[in-house]
């Protein structure tokens, strides 16, 4: 499922925080990219993607601050990208004027 938030007022920080999932005895943790557009963001492709935050920061959270008028994307490369091709970690936020 895709999420779309939405914000007006620009420059906006917005706050990512996740709890890792437990599985049996595997513990599943995300990290965060921001995809070069929206075809990387459709075809999974982080080739161009910019690591803003690392697996660890998940539970303590971090910052990002939204400067343009434009569609973000964020998505989880972890594992290859599992997590983001099985819809579990990808997600767009889109200021709007």
């Amino acid at each position: 499922m895709k999420k779309v938030a939405y914000v007006d007022v620009l420059p906006v920080t917005t706050v990512f925080k996740n709890q890792p999932a437990q599985i049996g005895n595997i513990t599943i943790v995300h990290n965060v990219n921001l995809l070069k557009d929206h075809k990387a963001f459709m075809k999974c492709d982080f080739e161009h993607a910019v690591e803003i935050a690392d697996a660890s920061r998940g539970p303590t959270g971090f910052e990002y601050t939204l400067t343009h008028h434009r569609s973000y994307y964020f998505a989880c490369s972890e594992r290859g990208g599992l997590h983001y091709s099985m819809g579990m970690m990808k997600f767009t936020v889109r200021p709007m004027k």
